[in-house]
């Protein structure tokens, strides 16, 4: 090569370095500039769904442009999420994310993207406690009385979930792990089909989402044992905690938050981040969320999310190992 064509290759090249940053500047700086997608990947009405269209109304009239709610379901959450795992990362395909992310890792054999490194965080919502509860006939009245029950019957007594490796679902088997009892899974497809047949007396036990159970508490068509958290529930403060009914190890709760794809520019990414935080901190959404049970998050941000997903993917990977669950 001679210098001449050396010269106009240095040069092409230096021009190109010198235009790239600022075409991402320029994008950033747009954005956004038309409608952006929230994939939700659990059914609309529920409590994914519910929560996120809440903060997402706040969240468009910050950023200027819909944001508008996708319900794409199935596969525990999983379809959804490799929707945005695989989107571009501009900014304009979003997901409702919540415990299910740094579990499926553990849960499912052959994803096909890693829910751990496929998202960038953008802000927890909020989290939600679950309640222990059963058919009003059933003869336990609080947690010992189910345990000794179970140790009366090992194998016999029975619990539903909204599916197999759900949250409800691994917050039972963490139940049976502490107190040393075998219950019998039966899995729906789904926290209000497991509600009906439990509220029916086909299966006793279900650990229901405070949103979708708790009317069914207060209008006695379900009875609480206990509560999943560390704190009793406002809404029910009469029922204690599983950690206060002799398994002082026990929490299980289920949070939602929202996520980018991962390489989503930073700039995008500073937008969105105080997009849902100045929502976060309206006192009508927090209002509204704290009427749904939910305990709204006072760690806004990407870094607080991280390290949530982090926490949850270690503890509930213990509780899906001991369990033996695996999903294809």
């Amino acid at each position: 090569m001679n210098r001449t064509m050396r010269f106009l290759f240095s040069t092409l090249a230096g021009f190109a370095v010198s235009f790239g940053p600022s075409a991402v500047t320029l994008a950033a700086d747009a954005y956004p500039s038309r409608p952006i997608k929230m994939i939700v990947p659990f059914p609309a009405g529920g409590s994914a769904d519910v929560l996120t269209r809440i903060v997402v109304n706040e969240m468009a009239s910050n950023l200027g442009q819909p944001i508008v709610v996708e319900n794409r379901t199935g596969a525990g959450g999983n379809i959804g999420a490799e929707v945005v795992a695989k989107a571009k990362p501009d900014g304009y395909t979003l997901l409702s994310g919540s415990n299910s992310l740094p579990v499926a890792s553990s849960l499912f054999s052959n994803l096909r993207y890693d829910p751990m490194k496929a998202f960038a965080p953008i802000s927890l919502i909020g989290s939600s406690q679950m309640i222990l509860t059963v058919t009003p006939d059933f003869p336990a009245k609080s947690v010992s009385d189910l345990i000794q029950a179970a140790k009366d019957r090992p194998g016999q007594i029975a619990y539903a979930s909204a599916g197999m490796g759900s949250i409800n679902h691994l917050a039972m088997e963490m139940l049976k792990f502490q107190a040393n009892i075998d219950l019998r899974h039966v899995p729906y497809r789904g926290a209000p089909l497991a509600e009906i047949d439990v509220i029916n007396g086909r299966v006793p036990i279900l650990a229901d989402y405070v949103l979708t159970g708790l009317p069914h508490v207060k209008d006695g068509s379900l009875r609480a044992l206990a509560v999943t958290g560390r704190t009793r529930l406002a809404g029910l403060p009469d029922v204690p905690t599983i950690s206060e009914s002799g398994l002082p190890d026990y929490e299980a709760t289920l949070w939602f938050a929202l996520f980018a794809t991962a390489g989503t520019p930073q700039p995008i990414m500073d937008k969105l981040v105080g997009a849902a935080e100045a929502a976060m901190k309206k006192p009508a959404v927090q209002q509204r969320l704290s009427e749904l049970g939910i305990d709204v998050s006072q760690d806004l941000g990407p870094r607080p999310l991280g390290e949530r997903m982090r926490t949850d993917h270690d503890r509930w990977k213990a509780v899906v190992d001991k369990a033996g669950i695996r999903l294809d």
